[in-house]
């Protein structure tokens, strides 16, 4: 059986450490840990993430727009990483959804100014068929947002604003009983699809 390979990400969690002759309170990001994502394999849709249409990358490169990302964590206090939560990975296309805070607990009784947002996710790569979603043909060779589907009463200027986000796990009532749901996403043959998992 011959097993062929055309793509591989890999995750990373990196500490910076102090140099020699450095100091603490002078050295950025000290302390903290950061996480890249890695990728290598076939990159000639520009699948790898990296920014370039590369026929074959034999050697790891880091994918800049989902490596070093951090954001303020509420509940802790203090500066988190974004981690990496999912890939999923099509003949000539990509997605990263990452592993960013949610917030989904706003209701009517919230201030005006509360929002629900879900995870963040991003795609890359081939686009012949549209599977990245962005109404365009272009390939990406690095990760971009893309806006999500149109609402029927939301303002064309403020969907431009927005992006397409996932609800993370959660339990509703489904039918009278409470119910496990998340979004996912999955890339498959020139076709994407976002559904809801039980």
């Amino acid at each position: 059986m011959l097993l062929v390979v055309r793509t591989a990400f890999f995750t990373v969690d990196a500490e910076k450490l102090l140099g020699q002759g450095e100091d603490p309170p002078e050295v950025q990001d000290y302390n903290h840990i950061i996480a890249d994502v890695w990728s290598c394999g076939r990159g000639l849709n520009g699948g790898l993430g990296n920014g370039k249409w590369t026929h074959v990358q034999e050697t790891p490169t880091k994918v800049k727009a989902l490596s070093g990302l951090f954001e303020y964590d509420e509940r802790s206090q203090k500066i988190v990483p974004i981690r990496l939560r999912h890939i999923s990975v099509g003949s000539t296309h990509a997605s990263a959804v990452m592993d960013n805070r949610t917030n989904v607990d706003v209701s009517k009784k919230s201030s005006r100014s509360d929002t629900n947002w879900g995870t963040d996710v991003l795609w890359r790569g081939g686009n012949e068929f549209y599977q990245l979603g962005t109404g365009k043909r272009n390939n990406a060779p690095s990760p971009v947002y893309i806006n999500p589907p149109a609402d029927s009463d939301s303002h064309e200027i403020r969907r431009a604003e927005r992006r397409l986000q996932l609800t993370p796990r959660q339990t509703v009532k489904l039918a009278g009983r409470n119910v496990n749901i998340e979004q996912r996403v999955e890339c498959g043959r020139n076709i994407t699809a976002v559904y809801s998992a039980l």
